[in-house]
């Protein structure tokens, strides 16, 4: 007695270019579609930046239909056609400047590479990606599961271009593999695509080299 009931409706929404170029399309449920912030759940979600969509899922998500600003909650993966896969708690759409953010903690991962960080923004297709801070990256050797991987943390921020190859870290960088460790204030790594490994890195700032038998080298590059 007393209760009220509330249906639940398949939303769609697909916003254009003025071009007429597909921009954003996004479907999920919801009790109430006709209000201007339409809280979903069961989220899907394309974002086509240059007609090469990225695919998302989350669990809960909001659109504000004055602003066509996408928030999406919990369980929120973004999934790129060549597999750069992003997945986080908290994700923000900004369709009209094809670009993604999100505060929380966020991992991303492409090939052998894996990254962890807090605060991250991107480009709609995962081609460029910010990490704020607290930001760990793993690269795992691709022809052995049993290799120790090379791990690199920083404070922050991480700036990597999947395009070029090449990933900026700065504030007390720390680089480790089976050789020992290499530290520094700011650290550039170049990845070999076709090997899948790092080909090469450009440390400056207070660096020291440290070999697995506990002996240093100094240096300023």
């Amino acid at each position: 007695a007393g209760e009220t009931s509330q249906r639940v409706y398949s939303f769609s929404f697909s916003k254009y270019t003025e071009k007429g170029l597909k921009e954003l399309e996004i479907e999920g449920d919801s009790a109430d579609i006709f209000s201007q912030n339409v809280a979903l759940i069961n989220v899907i979600a394309k974002a086509y930046a240059d007609q090469s969509p990225v695919t998302i899922t989350a669990d809960q998500g909001t659109i504000d239909r004055s602003t066509n600003q996408v928030a999406l909650r919990k369980n929120v993966v973004a999934t790129t056609e060549n597999g750069t896969r992003l997945m986080s708690d908290e994700l923000n759409l900004q369709p009209g400047d094809k670009k993604m953010h999100t505060p929380a903690e966020t991992r991303v991962k492409r090939d052998n590479i894996s990254i962890n960080g807090t605060g991250a923004d991107s480009d709609a297709q995962l081609k460029k990606v910010s990490f704020k801070k607290n930001v760990t990256v793993v690269v795992q050797d691709p022809n052995s599961d049993t290799k120790t991987p090379t791990v690199i943390t920083s404070d922050g921020p991480l700036d990597i271009d999947y395009e070029r190859n090449i990933a900026h870290f700065t504030k007390n960088v720390l680089a480790q593999d089976e050789r020992g460790t290499l530290s520094a204030d700011y650290v550039d790594v170049f990845y070999d695509r076709t090997t899948r490994k790092i080909a090469k890195m450009v440390a400056r700032g207070n660096v020291v080299i440290t070999s697995r038998e506990g002996n240093k080298t100094y240096s300023d590059n």
